[in-house]
């Protein structure tokens, strides 16, 4: 495959900040 890392740099970077998000006390209703 030739798909840039950046996509998916940014998925990961997406993804840890909502596990940073929900484990400060964020409620999941807020995500959605």
């Amino acid at each position: 495959m030739e798909l840039p890392l950046s996509p998916w740099f940014h998925e990961r970077d997406v993804i840890e900040t909502n596990r940073r998000l929900l484990g400060s006390g964020a409620n999941i209703g807020e995500m959605n």
